[in-house]
């Protein structure tokens, strides 16, 4: 149970769940190739069937809005820290503005390549989108801390991270041989495009963090595998 930033202000808390995902489109198919005993091609049994025959596609798609970011300022400037790991931040960008800056970015810092789900040019030296309360704003700045006794002027979750997709498919080969009996031969591919999906973490989220912005966690990649089955 997480508590409100504020009592007597529930609509403070007011946002769409974190686990929303405004898109989502999921596909699967099999597709048996026309050759083969009782297909429109290669209509023939004995080794011809055997080569050409038996031969299926199977897919399955998945795309996904992204999950819904925040940009936070967590300390306890309204209420006590143990309430304020949400708090937003304050900004002087619109939303339109903000969301044109979202997207994939591949940055060399110091000799080692980092991706980021926000343009880096907003970020300060150290690596944090502020220089802190109180502090002079870095070169492109554009989010701050928030002052004393107040929260933040942004809303929760207001933006999608990036979007989600990945396909497996499936080559399968059948060899009957009667009518309650044939081998299955399977070669499966899992993220057969090897295709990287990216998540951004919580504390990347928080501008005071200097890994703020950074993709800290991705999917696996391609693997495939082979299998053989006998159904009976």
């Amino acid at each position: 149970v997480e508590p409100y930033l504020d009592n007597r202000q529930p609509e403070l808390d007011r946002q769409r769940v974190d686990f929303d995902q405004t898109h989502a489109f999921n596909f699967n198919g099999v597709y048996q190739l026309p050759f083969g005993k009782g297909k429109p091609f290669l209509n023939s049994s004995g080794w011809v069937d055997k080569v050409f025959g038996g031969w299926e596609l199977l897919g399955i798609v998945q795309m996904n809005s992204g999950v819904p970011i925040s940009f936070l300022d967590p300390r306890g400037t309204l209420n006590r820290g143990g309430r304020s790991g949400r708090q937003t931040a304050n900004t002087n960008l619109s939303y339109d503005q903000i969301k044109d800056l979202l997207g994939y970015y591949e940055v060399n810092v110091n000799g080692v390549d980092r991706i980021y789900w926000i343009d880096p040019k907003i970020l300060c030296p150290n690596g944090a989108a502020s220089t802190g309360f109180g502090q002079t704003p870095c070169a492109g700045q554009v989010f701050f801390n928030v002052e004393p006794g107040k929260t933040g002027t942004m809303g929760r979750a207001i933006f999608n991270a990036p979007s989600f997709f990945n396909l497996d498919a499936a080559l399968l080969k059948n060899i009957r041989f009667t009518e309650n009996m044939r081998l299955q031969f399977r070669v499966e591919a899992f993220n057969a495009l090897n295709r990287a999906n990216f998540f951004p973490g919580a504390s990347q989220q928080n501008i005071n963090s200097t890994s703020f912005g950074q993709i800290t966690s991705a999917n696996g990649g391609r693997q495939v595998q082979l299998a053989a089955r006998f159904e009976f």
